[in-house]
């Protein structure tokens, strides 16, 4: 039982996640997080430089992560194809796709710790009043505006709602269920 709860809250955190209201994501006008970070901080030359460091060496860790958690995320839900997997299964493949989150969250946790250092006193009160908007910028998916969804070819995330189905006339037939592997295809009502 504990397991079952386990993987529906996992679930349930993503699907908040991927389904997030758009006022959660990050404004496009700020530009990358570096640019708003350097602007708003007003960082000198120096500062620049050594920011600039930092921020490559956070990307050339952090991707590879990304890397292992999407695939991690794509195998645990990956299970749901075959009937016979177990939920104990299932929380090992969900614990291992959290631990690429987790350490995807301590990287950047280091990281932001060591642009702290970086500021004046002053720069670092301001780079507490602004870390919310940072870490939600650097959480938001980086997608080209208009590029569909990474999970699906509809439009990007914020434009439709979980329960609003597929894109129109992407649906079988009335009257006609598709498997839920194929386009289109639709998972059958729930037990009741």
């Amino acid at each position: 039982m504990v397991l079952l709860l386990l993987v529906a809250n996992t679930a349930t955190i993503i699907l908040f996640w991927l389904y997030r209201p758009k006022s959660m994501a990050a404004p496009a006008a700020r530009g990358t997080p570096a640019e708003f970070l350097t602007k708003e901080l007003g960082f000198d030359e120096q500062q620049q430089k050594v920011y600039q460091q930092l921020v490559q060496e956070h990307r050339a860790a952090a991707q590879p992560l990304r890397d292992s958690a999407r695939m991690a995320k794509d195998g645990f839900y990956d299970l749901l194809k075959t009937a016979s997997t177990t939920d104990s299964t299932a929380s090992v493949s969900a614990r291992r796709a959290n631990g690429f989150v987790e350490r995807l969250d301590m990287l950047s946790f280091v990281h932001f710790k060591k642009v702290r250092a970086l500021c004046t006193p002053a720069q670092a009160a301001k780079f507490d009043s602004l870390l919310r908007s940072l870490v939600q910028m650097v959480a938001a998916p980086k997608r080209p505006p208009g590029d569909p969804s990474r999970y699906g070819d509809g439009p990007p995330r914020g434009e439709r709602s979980p329960g609003d189905g597929p894109p129109p006339g992407d649906g079988p037939p009335p009257g006609e269920r598709r498997p839920p592997g194929e386009k289109g295809g639709y998972p059958p009502p729930p037990e009741q």
